[in-house]
Order: structure tokens, then sequence, then C-alpha cells
């Protein structure tokens, strides 16, 4: 299964010159319909179990990667660009989840609720990806510092933001089936 996840990215990626990222997505939800038949409960959770520990491994390494960048790059802070970026991607990031949710909704049986799109809309303004663009711009261009403090404050204001929302709950750990 491995292979063939590899395999469609480095065909996506190397010949037909398209997203690698978004044909392993696309591997993944064609996959899933097949594979989760095929394993057993066990396997099953440890899987996810695997699956959500890389997952808190790459927001660690990210968040590394961020702190790293924050004490070794140089920064160009004007508040009103980054105060105008963080508003616009705030004001299209709702409305374009709305505006989707509604379309989306004129023809699902089960309709996504206004608190499910709030939750779509706000859980994705993380900036991640908007700091790891930032971080590929060629040195030589004027605008990167500005950029990436731009990404930089983006990143720490959902952070904190994302915490003071935060219902309390720790965090569930889900019980593992054990063997006997």
């Amino acid at each position: 299964m491995e292979n063939i996840s590899q395999s469609t990215y480095l065909i996506h990626y190397l010949t037909l010159v398209r997203s690698g990222i978004i044909s392993i997505i696309a591997y993944g939800i064609t996959a899933k319909r097949y594979a989760l038949q095929n394993i057993s409960t066990t396997s099953y959770t440890t899987v996810k179990c695997a699956t959500k520990t890389l997952a808190s491994a790459s927001d660690c390494i990210i968040f590394l990667f961020l702190g790293l960048v924050l004490i070794e790059e140089d920064h160009y802070f004007h508040t009103g660009f980054i105060i105008s970026t963080i508003l616009f991607c705030l004001v299209f990031r709702f409305a374009s989840t709305f505006l989707f949710s509604f379309l989306v909704n004129i023809r699902r049986m089960e309709k996504i609720s206004f608190k499910e799109q709030f939750i779509m809309a706000y859980g994705g303004l993380r900036g991640a990806v908007g700091f790891s663009l930032a971080m590929v711009i060629k040195e030589e261009a004027w605008y990167r510092e500005l950029f990436l403090t731009t990404a930089l404050v983006m990143v720490f204001w959902w952070f904190m933001a994302s915490h003071a929302i935060d219902d309390g709950c720790p965090l569930v750990i889900e019980p593992v089936h054990r063997l006997n």
C-alpha cells in the first residue's frame, strides 16, 4: 500500500507536473474504502494511533521550525500590512466557507450546520501553509522579510486565539485493545 501511494506521488509530481500532495489525498480517499474492510480491529487501532502520533510530531516540527525562523531571520514589522492581512484572511475565509457550505447544502440531505461551518472557517486559519510559502520566497526579494513577519504573526495570532476558545478539556486518550 505504501509503495502505491509513493508511486502515485512520484507519477503526479514528476511526470504530470501536478501536486503530489493532492494525488496522495485522492489515493487515500480511494484506498480507504478497500483498506478498512481488509484489516482487523487491532490493525485499525494501530494505524489510527500511529497516524495521530505522526500528526502530533509534524505539528511539533512545524512549531520548532517557526521558532528557529523567529530567532534567525530578519523581520520587517509593518503594522498596517499585518492587520489588513489578518482582516482579509478572516473575512474571505468565513465568506468563502459560508458561501460554499450554502451551495453544498442545496443538494445535501444532511445539511452542514452553522456551528460546523464556523468550525470549518475558524479551524482553517492556522497559517502554517502560508508560513511555508513565505519561506520559499527567494532571499533577494524585497518583500520576503515582510511576508515572513506577517506569516509568523498570523500563526501566533491563531495559536493564541485557538487557546482562548479552548474548552479546557484534557487530552482524551482512547483505550487500546489489548490482546490477552
